[in-house]
């Protein structure tokens, strides 16, 4: 609920990362125009999704990814 922060503006908004991208998206809807500077801290670039992981991370690589492509697309 970003009711209480939709009126105000900030210097930085420093966004570690949600899941899934559609709170990013949400996020910097609310909050992107408000600030002079945004700040998305993801390690997602980190894990290389193409090679052959183990099942269990997948899932959690994908959506990372996502997120982050939500915000270089914003920004």
């Amino acid at each position: 609920d970003y009711t209480s922060l939709k009126n105000r503006v900030w210097d930085t908004v420093i966004d570690v990362p949600t899941f899934p991208a559609e709170i990013v998206e949400e996020t910097i809807d609310v909050l992107g125009d408000k600030t002079e500077r945004y700040v998305y801290i993801s390690s997602g670039s980190t894990y290389d999704v193409y090679t052959d992981m183990e099942e269990k991370y997948l899932d959690y690589c994908w959506t990372k990814l996502e997120s982050e492509r939500v915000s270089w697309k914003r920004f």
